[in-house]
């Protein structure tokens, strides 16, 4: 499988082109955890948006396991208009299940995907994306 070396500089080029194509109204952000939380951070700080975080596992090491889904830690209510945000979207599972759970709060309206890294593989295609990559992702942060 072909490796995708994600460095500092490239991975911060990318967060501005992702924050550039972010045209919705946003109420709050929610990153999903682990991968997701640098990027929800630095969108939460561009977009001047409240950031809220779910935790999610579904791999144990680089092999895909069962989804584990936790609840939604947040200072501020979940409501309006959402964004989800992750590092990347692979299968699309995640993303989609978590979509599914924020879709069915009773106070948000509306919910948008937002991703570094679109893989081509995936059944979920995000509302925003900065690049699309093929391979194994590995971002700086893991290094």
């Amino acid at each position: 499988m072909k490796k995708v070396n994600v460095t500092w500089p490239a991975y911060h080029r990318d967060v501005k082109r992702l924050a550039k194509t972010i045209t919705q109204h946003i109420d709050v952000i929610v990153a999903i955890s682990r991968g997701g939380l640098v990027l929800g951070c630095q969108l939460s700080h561009v977009l001047n948006k409240p950031l809220a975080v779910v935790a999610v596992q579904s791999y144990k090491g680089k092999k895909r396991g069962q989804l584990t889904v936790g609840q939604f830690s947040s200072a501020v209510p979940l409501k309006g208009s959402v964004l989800l945000v992750d590092d990347l979207v692979d299968s699309g599972t995640t993303m989609s299940e978590v979509r599914k759970r924020l879709q069915k709060m009773p106070n948000v309206k509306n919910t948008f995907t937002a991703v570094l890294y679109w893989k081509p593989t995936s059944h979920c295609f995000p509302n925003f994306y900065a690049r699309r990559v093929d391979g194994w992702v590995r971002f700086p942060y893991e290094k």
